[in-house]
């Protein structure tokens, strides 16, 4: 069943999480953005306060940017083959 979308604005935002008074439940609510003048697929955002507070080309532009990280626990095999 489909549930119907509710316009973004702070104040629906806001009433939205008001009626979860476990503060749990509202780790069930999704907040999703979408750009419509995209193909692209809508991202989740996890944080109530970006979601909430930060303009909409920020906020999507900082959902659609990759994130990589490097696992340095483990020593890089190639650290001295350059200087060798």
């Amino acid at each position: 069943m489909s549930e119907p979308t509710v316009p973004f604005t702070p104040k629906n935002l806001e009433q939205l999480y008001s009626t979860c008074s476990n503060p749990a439940d509202r780790k069930s609510i999704s907040l999703v953005i979408k750009n419509e003048e995209t193909d692209e697929s809508p991202r989740s955002i996890k944080n109530h306060e970006d979601f909430k507070n930060r303009p909409f080309d920020e906020l999507w532009e900082w959902a659609t940017t990759p994130r990589f990280s490097l696992d340095r626990s483990v020593k890089d095999q190639l650290q001295d083959r350059q200087y060798g």
